[in-house]
């Protein structure tokens, strides 16, 4: 079944059974998904899909990421001290 809606903020995703969930609560602002792209490019993981829901244009944003792999604690870790991330949080299905 998709996910519709996490807290507050709309979400249409159907999750891979097979894959990974990185959900970044995050600042609605340019260069933020970029950021995220790049940290688990660095790991050689692969985004199969991916929605962002926002309060309001430059409000608070969540980032839902499926992933293909699973990125280390290291890489987690990067994720969530990245700049304007306030939250990351992996879901194994």
């Amino acid at each position: 079944p998709p996910l519709v809606r996490i807290n507050d903020l709309d979400i249409d995703i159907v999750p891979d059974p097979a894959g990974f969930l990185l959900v970044c609560e995050n600042e609605d602002r340019p260069g933020m998904i970029g950021q995220i792209g790049t940290l688990l490019g660095a790991q050689d993981i692969n985004i199969s899909a991916m929605r962002v829901g926002r309060s309001s244009p430059r409000g608070r944003a969540l980032m839902v990421l499926m992933l293909d792999d699973e990125p280390d604690a290291a890489g987690l870790d990067a994720i969530a001290a990245a700049e304007g991330i306030a939250s990351a949080r992996l879901v194994r299905l």
